[in-house]
């Protein structure tokens, strides 16, 4: 496994349309939770990404700075092939 590290300005629209496409499918349609699920913190926080050895997504979480000693995690998914391995506790 591969860890990425990428502010959003970093990430092409290619990595954060797939990227906001697995959240989506994780936390509005399988959790059947409608809100928000792109927001104002995506341009700020720090997006952590789990890939495979053929850099497809296994993983995910966004850190976000709270101040100068804490930061938080949100979003953290792991993509249903690869669930009950172990990868989010990798993540966080």
């Amino acid at each position: 496994m591969n860890v990425e590290v990428k502010k959003l300005s970093e990430m092409s629209a290619v990595e954060w349309c797939k990227l906001a496409e697995e959240r989506i499918k994780v936390f509005v349609v399988e959790q059947e939770c409608p809100y928000q699920e792109i927001d104002s913190q995506d341009y700020e926080a720090y997006h952590l990404m789990l890939l495979n050895d053929e850099e497809k997504l296994v993983g995910y979480t966004r850190i976000m700075d709270k101040n100068r000693q804490f930061s938080t995690f949100g979003r953290v998914l792991v993509l249903k092939d690869y669930r009950g391995h172990g990868y989010g506790r990798q993540l966080v």
